[in-house]
């Protein structure tokens, strides 16, 4: 990741340009992920068990929002609409192939013991990752890929903006 040359050197870490205010905003969503999962673990009884459990959730949900922007900070990039070409190969190589890889891996693991003949395997394996997948632990990749499939189109009509009016859609 290049430096950006929109924030201050004093906020940059000296390896790889990296901006710490985002890498505070990861760790905090990455807290937040885990403590989302935790809700149901540690459960109060009593009348106060929903209170916790809907104050827990609108707090630490909000960790999807985080790595969504995130994401769309560091993707809506001049680069990446310049040469769209280059960017899907980029997204392909380290996002699409080993979700590929994950899902069949999955799907194997699924299927085991008995491994099916290969045709029902490739089936089953299509079948999963065209749907099933999105509703377990997946399902944050069955939002994150159209996204940043949409990243050249949507950093190409950003850019066109003023600044007052591409915060307002940020709002």
């Amino acid at each position: 990741m290049h430096r950006d040359s929109t924030v201050p050197a004093a906020q940059t870490s000296s390896r790889k340009g990296r901006v710490l205010r985002y890498d505070f905003a990861r760790v905090v969503a990455m807290t937040f992920v885990i403590a989302v999962h935790s809700l149901t673990i540690v459960v109060p009884s009593g009348t106060v068990a929903p209170i916790y459990l809907i104050a827990g959730q609108s707090l630490f949900f909000t960790c999807n929002a985080i790595f969504f922007t995130i994401s769309g900070r560091f993707n809506l990039k001049a680069h990446n609409v310049e040469n769209p070409t280059g960017y899907y190969v980029r997204k392909t190589r380290g996002i699409i192939i080993p979700v590929i890889i994950l899902f069949f891996l999955r799907t194997v693991y699924q299927l085991l013991p008995n491994l099916p003949d290969l045709g029902t395997l490739m089936s089953t394996f299509i079948r999963n990752s065209l749907g099933p997948f999105g509703s377990t632990d997946y399902w944050f990749l069955f939002w994150l890929i159209p996204y940043l499939a949409v990243v050249p189109f949507l950093g190409r009509a950003f850019s066109t903006l003023k600044k007052a009016h591409s915060s307002c859609i940020s709002a």
